[in-house]
């Protein structure tokens, strides 16, 4: 099995840009995971491929950081590739170049295979050859960190969800909780700084009609830390830190 790096050109459209003109972040987030889902397919370890057996990737953590992002109309490739099998989880990172070949972005995201009956992550073992890790190849090092909890009794502001968030699989797509992160910080402050990183951690899913408490407090000047906390619950949910170049 073929170790390259796996690519896709895209051109920005009209729909994907935000009002500053730039590649929204969480549609980065879509194409990346688009990409990922192309590379799996051709690697055999896709959802037409996995699906038959009941299991399914589960994107459990993501780390993306910008050194710009492009504009509307202009055109990237994405390069991505599974670069290693640490403890149950399957690494796999990617490069974003523009179309002088200068790297923009870079990401490393950690993902589970679960079994469809009861959840529980599965040993990959079983597909690593199949896979073809590349530890030698790293877009940023290690795993993404686990984010600590704020607290308690940080309030927040909620929201319910709605179909329009609810994705193939029944739940909120993650790219989704990403928009509903950088909602509750424009209502706190002006959105006139580009995002430099994005750190997201997600523990528990959302379903229809669930409640979801948007918490946030600023950890230090332009590095917000905030929360998807389910139902009402303290644990859980979904956790993240967006930091603003300064």
């Amino acid at each position: 099995m073929t170790n390259s790096p796996y690519k896709e050109t895209i051109t920005i459209p009209t729909f994907a840009a935000g009002p500053d003109n730039t590649l929204s972040i969480s549609y980065l987030m879509r194409y990346l995971q688009e990409a990922a889902a192309n590379h799996a397919s051709r690697l055999g370890v896709g959802f037409e491929q996995l699906s038959p057996q009941q299991l399914f990737w589960v994107l459990s953590r993501l780390h993306m950081e910008a050194i710009h992002l492009p504009k509307m109309g202009e055109t990237i490739t994405i390069e991505t590739w599974p670069r290693e099998m640490i403890r149950l989880f399957s690494v796999r990172d990617f490069i974003v170049r523009d179309a002088n070949d200068q790297v923009i972005i870079k990401a490393t995201t950690d993902w589970l295979m679960l079994n469809a009956q009861n959840l529980r992550p599965q040993r990959l073992n079983k597909w690593a050859d199949q896979i073809a890790y590349t530890p030698d190849q790293t877009a940023i090092p290690g795993l993404v960190r686990d984010l600590p909890s704020l607290p308690e009794e940080t309030s927040g502001v909620c929201r319910q969800v709605t179909y329009s968030d609810i994705d193939m699989n029944h739940h909120v797509n993650n790219a989704r909780y990403l928009d509903w992160f950088l909602d509750a910080i424009a209502q706190q402050q002006p959105m006139t700084s580009a995002i430099h990183s994005v750190e997201l951690n997600f523990l528990n899913e959302f379903k229809l009609n669930d409640t979801a408490t948007i918490v946030l407090d600023e950890l230090s000047p332009g590095n917000i830390h905030l929360e998807a906390r389910k139902n009402g619950h303290h644990s859980g949910g979904v956790k993240g830190v967006i930091s603003f170049r300064q």
